[in-house]
This record gives C-alpha cells, sequence and structure tokens, in this order.
C-alpha cells in the first residue's frame, strides 16, 4: 500500500470509528501547529497517513470543517475529506503563509469542479477549465433536435402524393355522384347498365374494408363469389377492375393508375372519362352479354 492508499484508507474510517484520537494537546484548527503536525507526517507519509492518531484526528476535523462546503456543492462530507486530504499531502501546503486557507480553497475549487462535472457530463478536469463552454447543464437532446435539423438537413424532394380522405370526410351525396359517373362510363362503353351498377357497387363496398389500392385489386381479382353474382367472365372482370381502380403496376400518381372512381370523385365529367383513350383502352372489348334481362340499377 503506498501513501496515498494509505491516507485515503484514513479517510474511509473516518466517521465510522466513534472512538476520539487525542492529539496529544495539538490544536489542528490552529495553522503552525497544522503545519508541524503535516511535516512530522510528512517524513514518513507511508506508515504515518495510516497509523498516527494525529492523522486521523486532522481527518476529522476536516469532515467537520467542510461539511457546509460539501452541502453549498450538493457533495458529501466525505467528498470534502478526500479533497482535503488530497491537498493535505501536498507539500505545498506545509510552506503556505495559511495552510487552512489554502486547504479550504482547493476544497472548495474541487467539489465545484466536481459538481460541475456531474451537471454538464463530462471529466473533472473539463469543468476545471476555465474556457468558456457551449454546453452549460446537462439537457434533452430533443429540446432542440428539430432546430438541429432544421439547419443541417435540406428537406428532401417530396414524391407527387394523391389527395386521400378518411371515411367520412366526402359527403355521401359526392359518392353517389362519383358511382353515377362510373356507371355512365362503363354503359359509354358497351357495358350493360344493371351489369356496370352492380359492379360499380361491389367494389366500391369492398373498397371500404381493404387496405390500399394494389391490395384491393389483387384480393378482388382472386373473388371468385363476384364472377358468379355478376355473371361475368374473368376477362371482362379484370377489365371492371383495370378501369375502376387503375392499372396496378402504375404508380397511383399516373394518368393509368389513377382508377375511374378517383377520377370521378375529383370531379372528371362522363364525357371527358369516355373519350379518355386510357380508359377506352382497357374497356373496349371487354363488355359482356347481359346477365339477367331487365335488370337495373336499384
Amino acid at each position: 500500500m503506498n501513501g496515498d492508499d494509505a491516507g485515503l484508507a484514513t479517510v474511509d474510517r473516518v466517521g465510522v470509528d466513534s472512538v476520539g484520537v487525542d492529539g496529544g494537546g495539538v490544536d489542528l484548527t490552529d495553522a503552525e501547529q497544522l503545519r508541524v503536525v503535516l511535516a512530522d507526517l510528512g517524513r514518513d507519509g507511508r506508515r504515518s497517513w495510516a497509523s498516527d492518531p494525529r492523522a486521523a484526528e486532522l481527518m476529522r476535523v476536516c469532515e467537520r470543517k467542510y461539511a457546509w462546503l460539501a452541502r453549498r456543492y450538493g457533495r458529501t462530507p466525505h467528498d470534502a475529506v478526500v479533497a482535503a486530504f488530497l491537498q493535505l499531502r501536498n507539500p505545498a501546503t506545509v510552506t503556505a503563509t495559511n495552510p487552512w486557507a489554502l486547504v479550504t480553497t482547493a476544497v472548495g475549487s474541487m467539489l465545484k469542479a466536481d459538481a460541475l462535472a456531474e451537471e454538464r457530463l463530462c471529466s473533472e478536469r473539463s469543468a476545471r477549465h476555465r474556457s468558456e463552454t457551449p454546453v452549460h447543464a446537462a439537457q434533452r437532446w430533443d429540446e432542440t433536435a428539430w432546430d438541429l435539423l432544421g439547419d443541417s438537413i435540406a428537406a428532401p424532394a417530396l414524391e407527387p402524393q394523391v389527395l386521400r380522405c378518411r371515411v367520412g370526410d366526402v359527403e355521401p351525396d359526392e359518392v353517389r355522384a362519383a358511382l353515377d359517373t362510373a356507371v355512365s362510363v362503363l354503359v359509354a362503353h358497351g357495358w350493360p347498365a344493371g351489369t356496370a351498377g352492380l359492379g360499380i357497387d361491389y367494389v366500391a363496398e369492398r373498397l371500404a374494408t381493404l387496405p390500399d389500392r394494389r391490395g384491393a385489386f389483387a384480393k378482388l381479382r382472386r373473388d371468385s363469389h363476384a364472377l358468379v353474382l355478376l355473371d361475368l367472365a374473368k376477362p371482362s372482370w379484370v377489365a371492371l377492375l383495370t378501369a375502376v381502380l387503375g392499372d396496378p403496376r402504375r404508380p397511383e400518381v399516373s394518368a393509368a393508375g389513377r382508377g375511374l372512381l378517383l377520377r370521378c370523385l375529383l370531379g372528371e365529367s362522363v364525357e371527358e372519362l369516355a373519350a379518355d383513350p386510357i380508359i377506352a383502352a382497357v374497356l373496349t372489348g371487354s363488355s359482356p352479354a347481359p346477365a339477367t334481362p331487365g335488370v337495373r340499377r336499384g
């Protein structure tokens, strides 16, 4: 055990040993008598600080003397004793004009640096540095995160987006008008009104329970119940879905990707949609024979 370790062992016993050690009549609070004791302890630091009763008594004096200073910086009395011990071991303390004044200054400086280091989340050595620092206190990073991101990261280019509405945002009358327009477009391309009306209503009803356009197309394409209900061949059913929902292989913002229902909701007229070459290419030749004569849109 070296001298510092031995002395720190003495520091650790402060407050544990309840038996007061007689300092031999030496008043350790007196600067001159403290100088004499420190000189004696310094002659054989390896043993004296660990075994000399005056060393233990000196640590008790420091504990009482600097308890208030420890509380001031939110430290424990033991922290103050450790700081005092390190300064008392310094040879400069023996030769100082006022040893206790030097120790008090050193203890205050060390406790302050320790508290500041904990506050700034840095080392004690960095906290002792007198230069200005941009970090004055620990704080949550996300308190200024958006400001930092706004200054350093350019906004990414946004992909074209299709206007979407939540359920209930579109008035029922608008929905019904859009469905009627879609039926009229199918009729303009040779579809029977009854089959067109049932088909549009069936697709619209299923859309309310499906997550997105591509998912709806894939699920409805495999819907054998629709083929039986509408009495449609598979090619006619796929053509209806492609016209109503748009081509699932194309982006929804493209002309081919925007389906008939979306374009009707956006306010396009029957004449515009019936003359659209993309819709015409999908529906031409897909018209089925009327399944049941006399069926009308209800």
